[in-house]
């Protein structure tokens, strides 16, 4: 039995901020990254997340990401946008790509 833990590993300076509203918007992130990190940095409004291509698009039936919550998430290799959807007003969430977990 192993100890070793995989954790993330960021791709540096390859960080976005989607500034969602009730509309749906996306932002590209890193074409072969496996693994994203999102991060709601709002306190009081939930956002949902979903992974795709270009023309990606985020619903309510897609991943619940509570106020001032984070996840990472493992995404297909060929994803090449995070697209966000608010609950309300407009959270701002931080993607980054990496690897790992």
């Amino acid at each position: 039995m192993s100890n070793r833990q995989n954790t993330f590993g960021p791709s540096w300076g390859s960080a976005v901020i989607n500034t969602t509203s009730t509309s749906t918007s996306s932002d590209a992130v890193g074409l072969h990254a496996r693994v994203i990190c999102v991060t709601n940095q709002d306190g009081t409004d939930g956002v949902y997340v979903r992974s795709g291509d270009s023309t990606v698009a985020a619903t309510t039936a897609d991943y619940y990401l509570p106020p001032n919550g984070s996840v990472t998430l493992t995404k297909s290799p060929e994803d090449t946008h995070v697209a966000c959807i608010a609950v309300a007003n407009t959270p701002a969430v931080h993607i980054i790509p990496g690897q790992g977990i």
